[in-house]
């Protein structure tokens, strides 16, 4: 049977728990702001100089000041994802077998609701909007991998008595009190049989499988949830020339992810590993506060210059997390072993990074507007406001190439817990620029054409990683308005490229026979707003 007897190997992979963190923590600071009007999405969302739009409130409040109207809109929206993964076995250093696999999914969801007041110089804004949308699925296969996760449950355990990780009659939830919530997968391996002790010795552990044994691993990741900002804004009007906003932000925020990792052992192997059904669950929930304030000005009558800076939102969230694995063992007849965890709870605080906003539009003849934005969001100043010590040790499937041993290294005091993740933030985020780009032409009296590109680069500091969390996105629309009432219909197209990620990682090099994981994720999205002054 294999044999792994390498402590740094358990210390790899508390590594993994801590970038997932990260990463939850940058999807809920990519605020994403054409969610709320389908006008401004069809523009690229380049609406930093331009106002009378809802939007507004969310982007620069400063262009509420422009209203002449009260209006209300409500913007409904259908998302139709696809994640397209494909797996990679390193095999002699060269990647081989690689299937690969298309996720689709489609979500429908309330994008804005608002209502606008109007009066005089005076405008005051309320309202809802959708600032992001977790909703996703992801399905990756292989096969012909040498490497179990067995194997790395077992090079977990090295140097833990079996006697402290059984099931004890009464209290069958010991072993998980008594050890972190990294360390959850491989005891659970060992409850189940995937993984046993050696002979004669309590502290050493081996895999079910033989060398020279093949499994085909399976991952579904299904994630859920979003956030939700309800804003109460403000702006001035001062002889339109110079417009003045200022907005509060407070969000609701749910996220859940479910990850269901298979293996299957493959026909021909010795050893008697059959099957492992693991299943990890994280659920949170929490609230955030968040402020803008904006300006724009009007040199000239057909140009408009805007500016807005977004605060960090500072969050209260807390996560439930929990597990469960079943194995099948093929000396047993197929035989079932099944165990779970307890629920790990926790209350943590974070905050976004702070944004700076700004924007330049010209009007032609009052039947053609193009307007540019550029933005400017600092990923590395995101963080965590406590000691994040206990979330060191909730684990993730995945290991993604932000992982690098010797900074996870340089900021750990290992397994008991001390963890800088604000350190190890700054060393893997760096700051991003967002263009976009937007046209918006009156084709005939009271009928619009608009078209719109944003480009955001990656948040990611190591230059190698460039390729990966780049953002591009096309848009288009139309719309029609009276005096009274408008509709506008827009569609987003938006891609791009996770991270390559491992199912999981055993060496303290960060390399390892475990195969790649390359996902692309598109979304297109079809927006319809209704708009009704008074």
């Amino acid at each position: 049977m294999k044999k792994f007897i390498l402590s740094l190997f358990a210390a790899s992979f508390v590594g993994v728990a801590w970038a997932q963190s990260t990463a939850e923590l940058l999807g809920f600071s990519q605020h994403n702001f054409t969610f709320a009007t389908a006008r401004s999405a069809a523009m690229g969302g380049a609406f930093t100089s331009l106002g009378a739009d809802a939007v507004s409130m969310n982007l620069n409040p400063a262009g509420l000041a422009m209203y002449r109207r009260s209006e209300i809109i409500i913007t409904p929206y259908l998302n139709l994802g696809n994640t397209s993964n494909s797996y990679a076995v390193p095999l002699s250093s060269k990647l081989q077998n690689s299937p690969s696999n298309n996720e689709k999914y489609n979500k429908f969801g309330l994008g804005n609701i608002a209502g606008v007041y109007a009066n005089g110089n005076y405008t005051i804004g309320f309202g809802f909007s959708r600032v992001a949308d977790f909703y996703s699925n992801s399905l990756s296969t292989g096969f012909d991998e040498g490497l179990s996760i067995t194997d790395m449950f077992a090079a977990q355990l090295a140097g833990i008595d079996k006697k402290n990780i059984g099931v004890p009659p009464g209290d069958i939830y010991r072993a998980f009190y008594d050890y972190p919530p990294v360390l959850w997968g491989a005891i659970l391996g060992y409850q189940t049989g995937g993984v046993i002790p050696a002979d004669g010795n309590a502290t050493q552990y081996y895999s079910l499988l033989y060398g020279g044994d093949k499994v085909a691993p399976y991952l579904l990741s299904k994630k859920s949830g979003a956030i939700d900002e309800f804003t109460l804004s403000g702006a001035y009007n001062f002889e339109d020339k110079i417009y003045f906003g200022a907005t509060m932000g407070f969000q609701d925020i749910r996220y859940s992810r479910w990850d269901n990792y298979q293996e299957y052992g493959e026909k021909g192997n010795k050893g008697d590993l059959d099957m492992v059904d693991y299943n990890r669950r994280l659920a949170t929930t929490g609230s955030g506060f968040n402020f803008k304030v904006g300006v724009t000005a009007r040199p000239v009558s057909w140009m408009r210059i805007g500016v807005s800076y977004h605060s960090p939102t500072w969050m209260s969230l807390r996560e439930s997390y929990y597990e469960d694995m079943t194995t099948f063992n093929r000396l047993d007849n197929g035989k079932s072993y099944y165990s779970d965890t307890p629920e790990f709870l926790n209350d943590y605080n974070a905050y976004t990074p702070s944004r700076l906003l700004s924007g330049v539009s010209i009007s032609l003849s009052n039947r053609l507007i193009l307007s540019f934005d550029y933005h400017r969001c600092w990923y590395g100043n995101m963080g965590f406001s406590k000691s994040f010590k206990e979330y060191a040790y909730r684990p993730t499937v995945l290991s993604d190439a932000v992982d690098n041993y010797a900074n996870i290294q340089a900021n750990m005091d290992k397994r008991n817990g001390n963890i800088n993740l604000n350190g190890i933030i700054s060393n893997n985020y760096e700051a991003t620029n967002t263009f976009s780009l937007g046209l918006e032409a009156q084709v005939l009296p009271g009928f619009f054409a608009r078209a719109g590109a944003l480009v955001q680069d990656s948040p990611y500091k190591n230059k190698n990683l460039k390729d990966y969390g780049r953002i591009e996105q096309g848009s288009f629309g139309i719309g029609w308005r009276n005096s009274n009432f408008n509709i506008d219909i827009a569609w987003l197209n938006s891609t791009t490229k996770q991270l390559p990620y491992q199912y999981f990682n055993l060496n303290k090099d960060n390399i390892s026979s475990a195969g790649w994981n390359s996902a692309t994720h598109t979304t297109d999205r079809i927006m319809m707003t209704f708009g009704l002054r008074f």
